[in-house]
């Protein structure tokens, strides 16, 4: 790991490196914003997490008799969500800095044991890219560390895709509608439709060929000028939400409250952020650990679309 500074002048500006330091990022995914529909667990030691699952039939009964009969099967159920060890390590030779920061951050011939003015700014980037990083776990497969996120699961699961097909800005509007249209046709799905406990995933790529579709077959309309990255669709209660990890895969979840799991870990002796100078090194170093799983629950009871 190293970083290259080789493209500052000397005597930059360092009071206004705040506003150079800009990310390619535009800012950081918003995955766990969406606790309103996924379940983001937070304090959680072990490895291997088990979350049950309480399945009840309610079977009526004619009332007009005497006698008492029990009925209907209470299924009670578990899965397992597996947290991932994950770190991040970045170290820093300041001393090559000094060339370029002579100003006041880091001045010429001192000895610097942290980073000064520029650790919030540092950071805060490292936080950025390891939000993307976050994003693409939940969802993707990845290889370090090695985890199979929803995309995986799913297709590994039971379930059975509703549709399949490139998503375009002239598809896009019918596979959602195919969904939709199929979830309403199961008597459950269409009661977590009307109580508003279905959410729709699909990327933000594929949420803006679905922003074009409908403007294109229904014009330029108050729904259509009105819609952001989360709207509800029209005529349900469904909220359909863009989110980055998805964004270019082609996959689109329509799922109930909770069906999504995400958790970190906060608690255990493995969680750490630290920034501290090595003396044999003499560099100043940066150690970000924690654990981190993702989990689709009941993957053969939602409906999916996939690209191919």
């Amino acid at each position: 790991m190293a970083l290259d500074h080789s493209a500052l002048a000397a005597f930059i500006q360092e009071e206004k490196f705040k506003d150079m330091l800009w990310s390619t990022l535009a800012n950081i995914h918003q995955t766990i914003s969406m606790t309103d529909y996924v379940d983001v667990l937070t304090q959680n030691k072990e490895d291997s997490l088990k979350l049950p699952a309480l399945a009840v039939t309610a079977t009526w009964q004619d009332g007009a008799t005497c006698g008492f009969s029990a009925s209907g099967d209470d299924t009670l159920t578990q899965d397992t969500l597996l947290q991932k060890k994950v770190k991040i390590n970045k170290d820093y030779c300041l001393t090559d800095w000094e060339a370029k920061m002579t100003a006041g951050y880091l001045s010429s011939g001192q000895h610097y044991e942290g980073l000064g003015g520029l650790e919030s700014y540092l950071v805060g980037e490292i936080l950025k890219n390891n939000a993307k990083q976050f994003e693409n776990f939940v969802w993707r497969t990845t290889g370090t560390p090695a985890h199979s996120g929803i995309i995986p699961q799913v297709t590994a699961g039971a379930g059975v895709a509703t549709s399949t097909g490139a998503v375009t800005a002239s598809t896009a509007l019918g596979f959602v509608d195919g969904l939709v249209t199929a979830a309403m046709a199961n008597q459950d799905w269409a009661q977590f439709i009307a109580d508003g406990d279905v959410i729709l995933f699909l990327g933000t790529a594929e949420k803006w060929a679905y922003e074009q579709d409908y403007r294109e077959t229904w014009g330029a309309n108050t729904n259509a000028t009105a819609m952001g990255l989360n709207q509800v669709i029209e005529g349900t209660n469904i909220q359909l939400r863009a989110t980055a990890g998805l964004s270019g895969q082609g996959f689109m979840y329509l799922v109930r409250r909770g069906q999504i799991v995400v958790s970190t870990d906060l608690m255990s002796d493995l969680t750490d952020l630290r920034i501290y100078p090595d003396p044999d090194m003499e560099e100043t170093r940066v150690k970000l650990r924690f654990k981190a799983g993702s989990l689709v629950r009941d993957e053969a009871n939602l409906f999916f679309h996939k690209p191919a």
